[in-house]
């Protein structure tokens, strides 16, 4: 099969391109490269020539890898910076910006990653917020988990200690309490108890009326 360069109108052999390692490598290597960014990979290539000399294929491999290993963890670090989240769509937007500022002879991905950095500001700020009132919220629901269940004298039903009671404990912490004959008491009941103390409250209603307080 014969390819043609659509700059210079040299023609060759693609088999004779892929008859190179180097060649071979760059080919298997461009699809590991995220689709959403291949087009803008293949522009960003160029910034790394030195003049009017061409790229190497073995050292647009290097570079290749070395944007993956940038883009692959979602993430970005700058010098002593906070770690920023990247996803796919700030690395795109990037590698737009790198590439019409157009800087010449680059050596590595430093002038890359700096750019998709200071863009990640506005995530990792929004993501900041996001954590800190996931965390009030969390903090205000273990408060409201923290405060006590109210258990009413089972023997008056009152929520508060009624007149001429002997102890006037309030029963806190959700414990069940079973009420005893001065109508509050600090003993904590077992369901048994409970129940028994409900037929006896029961017991003592008169029919058709109300029961005694």
């Amino acid at each position: 099969m014969i390819i043609v360069c659509p700059n210079c109108g040299g023609s060759a052999s693609l088999e004779a391109w892929l008859n190179d390692r180097d060649w071979r490598d760059l080919v298997a290597l461009i699809p590991r490269v995220p689709a959403q960014l291949q087009v803008r990979a293949i522009s960003y290539l160029g910034l790394f020539r030195s003049g009017s000399r061409s790229l190497k294929p073995a050292k647009a491999c290097k570079v290749l890898i070395g944007l993956l290993d940038l883009v692959e963890p979602g993430t970005v670090h700058w010098d002593r910076g906070e770690t920023r989240p990247a996803p796919l769509e700030l690395w795109a937007q990037a590698l737009d910006a790198v590439i019409d500022r157009r800087p010449t002879a680059l050596s590595n991905h430093n002038y890359l990653k700096h750019t998709a950095w200071e863009m990640a500001g506005p995530l990792a700020a929004k993501a900041e917020n996001m954590v800190s009132r996931g965390s009030a919220e969390n903090a205000e629901e273990r408060q409201v988990e923290k405060k006590p269940r109210q258990r009413g004298c089972f023997t008056c039903g009152s929520f508060t200690p009624p007149k001429g009671c002997k102890t006037g404990h309030r029963p806190v912490s959700g414990n069940l309490m079973l009420g005893c004959g001065d109508g509050w008491t600090e003993k904590t009941a077992s369901v048994g108890c409970l129940m028994e103390g409900l037929a006896e409250a029961i017991k003592g209603i008169p029919a058709g009326g109300e029961g005694e307080g």
